[in-house]
This record gives structure tokens, sequence and C-alpha cells, in this order.
């Protein structure tokens, strides 16, 4: 299950986080560097256009909800 890390949620409508803002810095990211703690590496959410969608959607999911999982 998990935990969300409590805050205060934003007042009026939430930002829509476009597909335009999550390429930009993808194409940003250095390949062949070493993952973090959760292991995903640069070249992983490169690959194909479906974690673009996935990044897109999870970025307006914490828009909207105001919360970022604790894990």
């Amino acid at each position: 299950m998990q935990q969300k890390t409590s805050c205060d949620m934003k007042q009026g409508p939430t930002a829509c986080v476009s597909i335009a803002l999550v390429i930009k810095p993808l194409k940003q990211m250095k390949a062949h560097k070493a993952p973090g703690i959760s292991g995903v590496v640069a070249e992983m959410l490169k690959v194909a256009d479906v974690s673009i969608q996935w990044l897109t959607e999870l970025c307006n999911d914490l828009m909207s909800e105001g919360c970022i999982p604790s894990d």
C-alpha cells in the first residue's frame, strides 16, 4: 500500500502538463549515467512513446492530487 506525503492543496485549477513539457527534459538527459535509487536510467525513459505518455499522466496526477507518494 502506498503512503502519501501530506501537503496543502493548491487553490484554483491545476496546470496541465503537456507532452512537450515532458519531452524537452528527456531529450536533455545524458545517456550512460549511473542510475539512482530507483534503478531507472535515461535510456529506459527515452525508449518508447509509452514512457512519455506515462510520465505525462504521472505529472498531471501529481498536480491534481497535490501529493507525492512517499515511495
